[in-house]
């Protein structure tokens, strides 16, 4: 008899643009594609058990292709491969189907409902009932109800018991994990309470922002777009700054929103974005500070708190977002993560391209003519360089030169007159959007405005496109 290790690939089911695979050890038959489905055989799958049953139910069996790696008579040669192949590394890769180790097992004995020995087992059983061998040795442990039998590492001895209910375990890319043939066994090996399970597998709550547990099995695991957030950390910032962790109800109060509903979708369609309001699962750590022997000071989940906190310049500033780790008598290991633009940045907010490069360098507080392609920016209004991050203020009415071309006059934003405008990210189809008024009381241009010259400004700014503005006396 000949045996193969084969590799089954779904090609409808992808996990980071990788398809989905499952790793098998069988005896050399054409229609099988392994964990006891056959392609001949609708019965084989339609009542699933496992992850790969259920993709071949969901997907159908042509959506699956069967490649043989190795193929040979000695069985015993064919598994030390196997074990070799579907190590730890390998069943933690999201795309794998499976989720054990190839090992050897012990032997199971099967009895019927009077307690009658059936037959003795071993990893055969996996492809003659479809079930991973893990699951019979719960049922072992537990004296549970299994498939019409119980089950026993002696053909003598065996305990009669409930039927088991198992509990799945599925990670954050909804691979499944590992099983619990009780409620209380999953929360006696994870060190839980038992309640907590029980709402955990209810609401599908993000446990320790790792893992999540349900009592039906996917091929891979969606969290219900309601409660999963409902009892889980969840950090909070405000026009860049970090405002609270919090959750539960107190999530609800602080961005006063009442429905699970509508926040799920703000993490699910809006990068935890709602009504002003940032929300994360982790913390955004932007900057560690450490005293010049490497001890840990403080963490800050934003510039704001850092400047505020230290009196810290702009040309202080400058050089901590440009490498400089050295800060006065400190050492700063600053995070220039992407991330943080989203907190005040959404893609509902509109893009405006340069139609033109611009005109002037702004050198000493001076004046740099814009052009755009559509009359969008008006008098006082601040907007940002997407791809620079300066941020500039138009001090004159936008002016028509042609068609799709619209000039503005502006300054770029600083508080010494010490910048020059970075023209790296003004090239033709670089992008722009706007940040807010400088004078947020003038909401037509052309109304009641103020003939005011701006003297001195004081800016308090970050990198992520926010912007408080105070006029000086």
């Amino acid at each position: 008899m000949k045996y193969q290790i084969f590799v089954t690939t779904c090609t409808k089911s992808q996990v980071n643009d990788l398809n989905r695979i499952l790793i098998g050890l069988h005896e050399a038959e054409p229609d099988y594609l392994g964990e006891g489905v056959y392609a001949n055989q609708a019965s084989s799958f339609m009542y699933p058990k496992t992850p790969f049953q259920e993709a071949v139910k969901h997907y159908g069996v042509s959506a699956f292709v069967k490649t043989v790696l190795f193929e040979s008579e000695d069985y015993n040669y064919l598994f030390n491969i196997y074990r070799y192949i579907l190590n730890e590394d390998m069943i933690k890769q999201s795309h794998v189907y499976n989720w054990q180790e190839a090992s050897f097992q012990p032997d199971v004995y099967q009895f019927d409902q009077k307690g009658n020995f059936i037959k003795k087992w071993n990893t055969e059983i996996i492809d003659f009932y479809g079930l991973p061998y893990n699951r019979y040795l719960q049922a072992v442990e537990c004296g549970g109800y299994l498939l019409n039998s119980y089950w026993g590492f002696s053909p003598n001895l065996f305990n009669m018991g409930k039927p088991m209910q198992i509990v799945f375990k599925y990670n954050l890319d909804g691979k499944l994990t590992n099983e619990y043939y009780s409620i209380e066994d999953c929360a006696k090996k994870l060190h839980l309470d038992a309640e907590f399970v029980r709402n955990a597998i209810k609401n599908q709550v993000l446990i320790d922002n790792k893992f999540y547990l349900s009592n039906k099995l996917y091929e891979l695991f969606n969290a219900k777009p309601r409660r999963q957030y409902a009892k889980v950390f969840v950090y909070v910032y405000k026009k860049g700054r970090f405002i609270d962790k919090v959750k539960g109800k107190e999530l609800m109060r602080l961005i006063k929103e009442h429905s699970w509903k509508k926040i799920a979708k703000a993490f699910d369609e809006n990068h935890g974005y709602y009504e002003g309001y940032q929300m994360t699962l982790q913390p955004r750590v932007l900057i560690n500070l450490y005293s010049l022997d490497n001890s840990y000071i403080e963490t800050f989940y934003d510039e704001y708190s850092f400047i505020e906190k230290y009196n810290v310049t702009k040309k202080e500033m400058n050089q901590i977002q440009h490498g400089n780790k050295y800060f006065r008598d400190y050492i700063v290991k600053y995070n220039s993560c992407k991330w943080y633009s989203l907190i005040l940045e959404t893609n509902q907010i509109k893009r405006i391209p340069f139609a033109a490069e611009p005109i002037g360098t702004g050198a000493d507080g001076g004046e740099i003519e814009m052009i755009f392609p559509e009359n969008y920016y008006q008098l006082h209004e601040i907007f940002k360089i997407d791809e620079t991050g300066q941020q500039c203020i138009v001090v004159s009415p936008s002016v028509r030169k042609a068609d799709h071309c619209f000039s503005v006059m502006v300054r770029l934003i600083d508080d010494d007159y010490s910048s020059v405008l970075d023209k790296e990210g003004c090239k033709v189809g670089c992008l722009t959007h706007f940040i807010g008024n400088a004078k947020p009381e003038l909401h037509d241009c052309g109304s009641n405005a103020s003939n005011s010259v701006f003297n001195c400004w004081k800016f308090i700014m970050n990198s992520s496109s926010y912007l408080i503005v105070q006029r000086l006396t």
